[in-house]
């Protein structure tokens, strides 16, 4: 896909993101969604799974220090 097919490239790390997710393959789907621009998407996924220190993580990596106190509040 990075090859031939750039403009697929985001919504096929997103597709793989979300497969990954429903397999309960976190840190492998936090990469897709990050590599996909969408680390609101992985932030979520953590939240949803009750795994705060992830999403934290994730928040405050990619969103900074706002983003970061909006999950731990």
């Amino acid at each position: 896909v990075t090859t031939y097919h750039k403009d697929f490239l985001q919504p096929t790390h997103l597709h793989l993101a979300k497969q990954l997710e429903s397999e309960g393959q976190f840190k492998q789907a936090e990469r897709h969604y990050i590599d996909g621009a969408d680390w609101k998407a992985a932030v979520n996924m953590y939240r949803l799974n009750l795994l705060w220190d992830e999403a934290l993580r994730v928040a405050k990596q990619h969103g900074g220090n706002t983003a970061g106190s909006q999950v731990a509040i």
